[in-house]
């Protein structure tokens, strides 16, 4: 378990996300054979201060980094469930990366609240693997949705392997986005904000800058509560490498690129929350 939350068994819970489950139970079967017909997951945790904004006025709420922690947490969680995990694929010379984030604030989460995270998987297709996030409060109402991208590739390779994940179980129908698109700009023109450097202490089980870790280096020229955040990876980060981290606006969103000697590394795109 990360350590900016921590599991918290004894909530009520009214309601979860559509399909989700709370504990260990793990999928729905809506036949008297047992047939497995969904795979979902949910799992409670309290917020701790460690994940909460506490510089930019934003009344203590979760910052983008915490929300993609439970995000990561709760797929890691439901992928060992179901035999796909990090070190399932590792043991085979093969790992998952994430290609693309989206979320949505609904409202905001206070530090120290309790809240259910639930996640689903979408029907894999060849190359993509998609899987959908819903983090409710203990009344039920939904503070933030989510979507993410994955893929796998070889380790030794790099390269995308496809078909390479089974579920064992028929993913869900249900989407909390109609699309999902690229972040396709240049940044050829666009001002340069700063640069900030990976350290040892956000790399993952590969070396590379864990995904939550982009949203810290985002929150460094935006120490803001977002509305909205999407961030598409292009190429891992390597721990000592510097990123030049530069912006476009455009109206009420604001695009962000980071890059290494020239060549981009990831993309984002932010809009800012009004309260």
């Amino acid at each position: 378990m990360p350590e900016n939350v921590k599991n918290y068994e004894n909530v009520r819970v009214e309601k979860v996300p559509k399909g989700a489950f709370v504990g260990d139970e793990l999928f729905q079967s809506n036949d008297e054979s047992g047939k497995i017909l969904r795979g979902e997951k949910s799992n409670r945790f309290e917020i701790s201060t460690y994940c909460t904004d506490n510089l930019s006025g934003s009344l203590n709420e979760v910052k983008p980094t915490g929300v993609l922690d439970l995000f990561q947490t709760v797929a890691g969680m439901h992928a060992a469930a179901l035999g796909v995990s990090m070190t399932d694929l590792m043991n085979n010379g093969r790992c998952w990366v994430l290609e693309s984030v989206v979320y949505e604030s609904v409202l905001p989460i206070p530090s120290h609240s309790r809240v259910t995270v639930g996640t689903w998987f979408h029907k894999p297709g060849r190359l993509f693997c998609g899987r959908d996030y819903s983090i409710c409060d203990e009344s039920g109402a939904e503070l933030v949705r989510g979507t993410s991208r994955w893929l796998v590739i070889d380790v030794k390779t790099r390269k995308p392997v496809l078909d390479a994940i089974d579920y064992g179980c028929e993913g869900s129908d249900e989407r909390n986005f109609a699309e999902h698109n690229k972040i396709r700009l240049s940044f050829e023109n666009a001002g340069t904000l700063g640069r900030f450097t990976v350290g040892k202490s956000s790399s993952d089980i590969v070396g590379h800058m864990n995904n939550t870790h982009y949203a810290d280096g985002i929150f460094e020229f935006f120490p803001c509560a977002l509305k909205k955040l999407q961030i598409d990876y292009v190429k891992e980060c390597k721990v000592g490498e510097t990123l030049e981290v530069k912006k476009l606006d455009d109206g009420d969103k604001i695009f962000v690129e980071g890059s290494v000697s020239g060549e981009r590394r990831f993309v984002a795109e932010l809009a800012p929350a009004k309260r």
